[in-house]
Protein backbone atom coordinates (compact mmCIF):
# COMPACT_ATOMS: atom_id res chain seq x y z
CA UNK A 1 0.00 0.00 0.00
CA UNK A 2 2.86 2.41 0.83
CA UNK A 3 4.99 1.09 -2.08
CA UNK A 4 7.83 0.03 0.19
CA UNK A 5 10.14 -2.82 -0.77
CA UNK A 6 9.48 -5.67 1.72
CA UNK A 7 13.06 -6.87 1.19
CA UNK A 8 14.40 -3.53 2.37
CA UNK A 9 11.72 -2.99 5.04
CA UNK A 10 10.92 -6.41 6.44
CA UNK A 11 7.28 -6.44 7.68
CA UNK A 12 8.04 -8.47 10.80
CA UNK A 13 10.71 -5.99 11.91
CA UNK A 14 8.35 -3.08 11.34
CA UNK A 15 5.68 -4.81 13.40
CA UNK A 16 8.21 -5.39 16.22
CA UNK A 17 9.16 -1.70 16.12
CA UNK A 18 5.49 -0.69 16.35
CA UNK A 19 5.01 -3.10 19.24
CA UNK A 20 7.95 -1.58 21.15
CA UNK A 21 6.58 1.94 20.64
CA UNK A 22 3.15 0.90 21.89
CA UNK A 23 4.86 -0.59 24.94
CA UNK A 24 6.39 2.86 25.52
CA UNK A 25 2.89 4.44 25.40
CA UNK A 26 3.68 6.22 22.12
CA UNK A 27 1.60 6.81 18.98
CA UNK A 28 2.44 7.39 15.29
CA UNK A 29 2.36 11.19 15.67
CA UNK A 30 4.71 11.25 18.67
CA UNK A 31 7.10 8.86 16.91
CA UNK A 32 7.12 11.04 13.77
CA UNK A 33 7.82 14.12 15.87
CA UNK A 34 10.63 12.33 17.70
CA UNK A 35 12.15 10.93 14.50
CA UNK A 36 13.84 14.25 13.70
CA UNK A 37 14.83 13.21 10.21
CA UNK A 38 15.63 9.60 11.14
CA UNK A 39 14.55 7.81 7.95
CA UNK A 40 13.96 4.46 9.67
CA UNK A 41 11.69 5.92 12.35
CA UNK A 42 9.79 7.96 9.78
CA UNK A 43 9.10 4.77 7.82
CA UNK A 44 7.88 3.04 10.99
CA UNK A 45 5.54 5.95 11.78
CA UNK A 46 4.11 5.90 8.22
CA UNK A 47 3.53 2.15 8.30
CA UNK A 48 2.06 2.43 11.80
CA UNK A 49 -0.45 5.09 10.69
CA UNK A 50 -1.61 2.89 7.82
CA UNK A 51 -1.68 -0.23 9.99
CA UNK A 52 -3.62 1.62 12.70
CA UNK A 53 -6.25 2.81 10.21
CA UNK A 54 -6.73 -0.74 8.94
CA UNK A 55 -7.13 -2.15 12.46
CA UNK A 56 -9.57 0.61 13.46
CA UNK A 57 -11.63 0.09 10.30
CA UNK A 58 -12.16 -3.52 11.41
CA UNK A 59 -13.01 -2.34 14.94
CA UNK A 60 -10.08 -4.43 16.09
CA UNK A 61 -7.28 -4.39 18.62
CA UNK A 62 -3.94 -6.10 18.32
CA UNK A 63 -2.20 -7.72 21.29
CA UNK A 64 -0.34 -4.55 22.32
CA UNK A 65 -3.54 -2.50 22.10
CA UNK A 66 -5.10 -4.60 24.87
CA UNK A 67 -2.73 -2.93 27.33
CA UNK A 68 -2.28 0.44 25.64
CA UNK A 69 -5.99 1.14 25.16
CA UNK A 70 -6.73 -0.02 28.70
CA UNK A 71 -4.23 2.50 30.08
CA UNK A 72 -5.73 5.25 27.90
CA UNK A 73 -9.24 4.31 29.01
CA UNK A 74 -8.39 4.32 32.71
CA UNK A 75 -6.44 7.57 32.40
CA UNK A 76 -9.39 9.32 30.75
CA UNK A 77 -12.32 7.87 32.73
CA UNK A 78 -12.00 8.25 36.50
CA UNK A 79 -15.28 6.46 37.22
CA UNK A 80 -14.11 3.30 35.43
CA UNK A 81 -10.76 3.43 37.22
CA UNK A 82 -12.47 3.86 40.60
CA UNK A 83 -14.71 0.87 39.91
CA UNK A 84 -11.73 -1.36 39.13
CA UNK A 85 -9.77 -0.08 42.12
CA UNK A 86 -12.66 -1.01 44.40
CA UNK A 87 -12.90 -4.44 42.76
CA UNK A 88 -9.17 -5.21 42.91
CA UNK A 89 -7.89 -3.91 46.24
CA UNK A 90 -4.56 -5.77 46.05
CA UNK A 91 -2.31 -6.11 43.00
CA UNK A 92 0.41 -8.77 42.61
CA UNK A 93 2.90 -8.72 39.72
CA UNK A 94 5.42 -11.48 39.01
CA UNK A 95 8.61 -11.07 36.90
CA UNK A 96 8.41 -7.32 37.50
CA UNK A 97 11.90 -6.77 36.06
CA UNK A 98 10.50 -7.54 32.61
CA UNK A 99 7.68 -4.99 32.63
CA UNK A 100 7.64 -2.19 30.06
CA UNK A 101 6.26 1.32 30.40
CA UNK A 102 2.64 0.53 29.50
CA UNK A 103 2.57 -2.33 32.01
CA UNK A 104 4.10 -0.04 34.63
CA UNK A 105 1.43 2.60 33.97
CA UNK A 106 -1.35 0.01 34.28
CA UNK A 107 0.03 -1.27 37.59
CA UNK A 108 0.40 2.29 38.90
CA UNK A 109 -3.14 3.25 37.91
CA UNK A 110 -4.73 0.19 39.51
CA UNK A 111 -2.72 0.22 42.75
CA UNK A 112 -2.86 3.93 43.62
CA UNK A 113 -3.78 5.65 45.88
CA UNK A 114 -3.74 2.84 48.49
CA UNK A 115 -0.55 1.31 47.14
CA UNK A 116 -1.48 -2.26 48.06
CA UNK A 117 1.03 -3.57 45.55
CA UNK A 118 3.26 -6.65 45.80
CA UNK A 119 5.83 -7.35 43.10
CA UNK A 120 8.40 -10.08 42.65
CA UNK A 121 11.43 -9.45 40.48
CA UNK A 122 15.17 -9.82 40.01
CA UNK A 123 17.15 -7.27 38.00
CA UNK A 124 19.82 -9.91 37.34
CA UNK A 125 17.22 -11.97 35.46
CA UNK A 126 16.07 -9.29 33.02
CA UNK A 127 15.73 -10.88 29.57
CA UNK A 128 13.11 -8.86 27.70
CA UNK A 129 14.85 -5.52 27.13
CA UNK A 130 14.67 -6.29 23.40
CA UNK A 131 10.88 -6.26 23.80
CA UNK A 132 10.81 -2.95 25.64
CA UNK A 133 11.17 -4.09 29.25
CA UNK A 134 12.88 -1.47 31.42
CA UNK A 135 14.73 -2.28 34.64
CA UNK A 136 14.07 1.26 35.94
CA UNK A 137 10.61 -0.04 36.89
CA UNK A 138 12.29 -2.21 39.53
CA UNK A 139 15.25 0.03 40.33
CA UNK A 140 12.98 3.02 41.05
CA UNK A 141 10.25 1.02 42.74
CA UNK A 142 10.91 2.39 46.23
CA UNK A 143 10.91 5.93 44.85
CA UNK A 144 7.74 5.45 42.79
CA UNK A 145 5.92 3.67 45.62
CA UNK A 146 7.02 5.14 48.98
CA UNK A 147 6.90 3.10 52.22
CA UNK A 148 7.90 -0.03 50.33
CA UNK A 149 9.26 -3.00 52.26
CA UNK A 150 11.98 -4.88 50.36
CA UNK A 151 12.57 -8.57 51.07
CA UNK A 152 15.76 -9.94 49.52
CA UNK A 153 15.68 -13.67 48.74
CA UNK A 154 19.26 -14.98 48.59
CA UNK A 155 18.83 -18.68 49.33
CA UNK A 156 18.67 -20.79 46.20
CA UNK A 157 17.02 -24.22 46.38
CA UNK A 158 17.76 -25.38 42.83
CA UNK A 159 21.49 -25.14 42.23
CA UNK A 160 24.75 -26.38 43.70
CA UNK A 161 27.36 -24.10 45.29
CA UNK A 162 29.61 -24.46 42.22
CA UNK A 163 26.92 -23.14 39.90
CA UNK A 164 25.93 -20.34 42.28
CA UNK A 165 29.57 -19.22 42.71
CA UNK A 166 29.90 -19.01 38.93
CA UNK A 167 26.61 -17.10 38.64
CA UNK A 168 27.67 -14.67 41.39
CA UNK A 169 30.97 -14.05 39.61
CA UNK A 170 29.15 -13.13 36.39
CA UNK A 171 26.32 -11.16 37.98
CA UNK A 172 28.57 -8.92 40.09
CA UNK A 173 29.94 -7.38 36.87
CA UNK A 174 26.55 -5.77 36.24
CA UNK A 175 26.80 -2.07 37.06
CA UNK A 176 23.07 -1.46 37.61
CA UNK A 177 21.62 -3.84 40.17
CA UNK A 178 20.69 -4.48 43.78
CA UNK A 179 23.55 -6.09 45.68
CA UNK A 180 22.90 -9.66 46.76
CA UNK A 181 24.82 -12.93 47.07
CA UNK A 182 23.13 -16.20 46.18
CA UNK A 183 23.77 -19.13 48.48
CA UNK A 184 22.61 -22.73 48.26
CA UNK A 185 22.18 -25.78 50.47
CA UNK A 186 22.88 -28.58 47.96
CA UNK A 187 26.64 -28.91 48.45
CA UNK A 188 29.40 -28.23 45.92
CA UNK A 189 28.12 -30.52 43.16
CA UNK A 190 29.96 -31.38 39.97
CA UNK A 191 32.45 -29.03 38.25
CA UNK A 192 31.04 -26.82 35.52
CA UNK A 193 31.75 -28.01 31.98
CA UNK A 194 31.92 -25.94 28.82
CA UNK A 195 30.95 -27.25 25.39
CA UNK A 196 31.12 -25.15 22.22
CA UNK A 197 28.71 -26.72 19.76
CA UNK A 198 29.35 -26.50 16.02
CA UNK A 199 25.71 -25.50 15.48
CA UNK A 200 22.32 -25.85 17.18
CA UNK A 201 21.97 -29.51 16.08
CA UNK A 202 25.37 -30.39 17.50
CA UNK A 203 24.49 -28.59 20.72
CA UNK A 204 21.16 -30.43 21.02
CA UNK A 205 22.86 -33.79 20.39
CA UNK A 206 25.42 -33.07 23.09
CA UNK A 207 22.71 -32.16 25.61
CA UNK A 208 20.80 -35.34 24.72
CA UNK A 209 23.92 -37.50 25.15
CA UNK A 210 24.77 -35.94 28.51
CA UNK A 211 21.19 -36.46 29.64
CA UNK A 212 21.36 -40.09 28.52
CA UNK A 213 24.61 -40.60 30.49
Amino acid sequence: ELELDPKQFEPGQLLSAISREKGNVENPASLKERAGGDFGQEIVSRVWESYDRRVRAQKGLDFDDLLLETVRLLSAHAETLDELRSRWTHVHVDEYQDTNRVQYELVRLLSEPRGELFVVGDIDQTIYTWRGAHIRNLLHFEKDFPNTTVIVLEENYRSTKTILDAANAVIKKNTVRYEKTLRGNMGDGEPIGVYAGYDETDEASYVAEKTKE
